[in-house]
């Protein structure tokens, strides 16, 4: 596959594109079936998605481990590969144990920005993009969770258990 060159602001805008056709597809089907069962489906597509890309890239990504220090290594090192606009300052980790592990992310996010155009809620929309199956590709025993959500606060918080 040719590798194509863009800008990060054509990249951006092609990131917010996408999401602004897939969230505005979800939408459409809730108002048929329901949103709750529209969400769900997008937590499943977009699950088998992350996991799909987990098999794929995770010999190749030099983490070790499987704990929740591990869960974040993983979600940073996808970033960095996925989107140019991501950089190390844009995150603070506010907890890193074997147990648990919480960032705070400040960069842009499409999902926030199609949200916003479409009038959404990320408190629903993210917990269902697909973080969740992304970390049990590494671990069953991970799981994502959702504290702060931009835009009510300054920044979106992740944060990953390893269940006991």
């Amino acid at each position: 596959m040719e590798k194509i060159e863009m800008t990060v602001e054509q990249a951006q805008e092609r990131a917010l594109g996408t999401q602004l056709m897939l969230l505005g597809y979800v939408r459409a089907v809730g108002e048929r079936i329901g949103w709750g069962e529209a969400l769900k489906i997008l937590g499943e597509v977009m699950g088998g998605f992350r996991t799909m890309w987990v098999s794929q890239n995770l010999p190749n990504l030099g983490i070790t481990g499987t704990d929740a220090r591990a869960g974040l290594a993983l979600i940073r090192a996808a970033a960095s590969m996925v989107v140019p606009w991501v950089k190390p300052e844009d995150e603070r980790v506010v907890e890193d144990t074997p147990e648990r592990g919480v960032s705070q992310r400040r960069h842009w996010c499409p999902t926030l920005e199609a949200c916003k155009m479409l009038n959404l809620s990320p408190k629903d929309v993210c917990p269902n993009m697909g973080v969740d199956a992304f970390l049990k590709a590494l671990n069953p025993k991970l799981s994502a969770q959702f504290g702060k959500l931009r835009p009510e606060a300054d920044y979106c918080e992740e944060i990953i258990v390893l269940e006991k």
